[in-house]
């Protein structure tokens, strides 16, 4: 659970940096760590959302040539 520079808890991956600037750190599926920076709370919330909706809807499959059955 991240906190801002006053302890309050924004929830799972979102915390203040020392700088005043906002961080949300998430892992993608191919299991690369990403990090998103903004100043502005709610604006970073709208990206880490969406960028949660996309990790979920990117196409897991890194072989191409793999067949249904394999799958």
């Amino acid at each position: 659970m991240g906190k801002d520079l006053n302890g309050k808890e924004f929830g799972t991956g979102i915390s203040q940096r020392k700088n005043g600037t906002y961080v949300a750190r998430y892992v993608n599926v191919y299991g690369e760590r990403k990090s998103i920076y903004d100043k502005d709370l709610n604006s970073l919330k709208r990206k880490y959302s969406k960028a949660n909706a996309n990790n979920v809807l990117v196409n897991t499959v890194l072989n191409e040539s793999m067949t249904l059955k394999q799958w």
